[in-house]
């Protein structure tokens, strides 16, 4: 993390927490993958929605919340990436800038599915799941047709425009490498493809005609 203060702290309060709660470990994306390795930045990204949804729970920390009335306003919910960290675990607790306890996932379901169009079965079916991606949560997200689950990630941003179509391969259930300067379009391209050989659903042809930024 270098001299990077405020990452620093989130990692020790972090641990703090994750101790407090009866865990031994904790994994930070931030600081536990060697983004300078392309090998294992790709085997990081394609196995990430997985080592979400095995992770007996997940500390989502909003550094730009206060209090629990702002939850909802946070950057947070914004980000390419968090989509899959707000999907994928079985069981994920918000934490404000101070490190207190905002609440889970499931007791914000109803208000973060509003502003988010995520369904509220998505939101609420992992936590009675047992420890394994199981065959029937898969299917629940695959139940879900292309369209509508591009349109959860239609208004979040990522610093990298490749990053766009990549935050998706864990929600697809698709594996890619990753080409960091291909642009946007190209890497839509790929994640397309990957997309219709698992799936014969078209209504990705719909998201993409119904979105002019997305070119092919």
């Amino acid at each position: 993390m270098g001299g990077d203060k405020a990452g620093a702290s989130k990692v020790l309060q972090g641990s703090a927490k994750a101790f407090e709660l009866g865990h031994r470990y904790l994994w930070v994306d931030s600081c536990c993958i060697d983004k300078k390795s392309s090998a294992e930045l790709t085997e990081a990204i394609n196995s990430m929605y997985t080592w979400y949804w095995n992770a007996e729970i997940c500390l989502a920390y909003l550094s730009d919340v206060r209090s629990v009335d702002t939850l909802l306003g946070s950057l947070w919910f914004s980000r390419g990436w968090t989509l899959q960290e707000l999907v994928a675990p079985r069981n994920l607790h918000f934490y404000s800038a101070t490190w207190a306890d905002l609440g889970s996932r499931e007791s914000w379901a109803k208000q973060i599915s509003q502003a988010t169009r995520i369904s509220l079965e998505i939101l609420q079916q992992q936590q009675d799941a047992p420890k394994g991606m199981s065959y029937s949560t898969r299917q629940l997200l695959d139940s879900y047709s292309t369209h509508k689950k591009m349109s959860w990630a239609a208004k979040r941003i990522t610093t990298r425009t490749e990053d766009l179509a990549y935050c998706m391969i864990g929600i697809f259930g698709v594996s890619m490498p990753l080409i960091y300067g291909e642009g946007k379009a190209k890497a839509f391209r790929r994640l397309q493809e990957e997309v219709l050989k698992r799936s014969y659903d078209q209504s990705i042809l719909v998201h993409i005609s119904a979105n002019p930024r997305v070119h092919f």
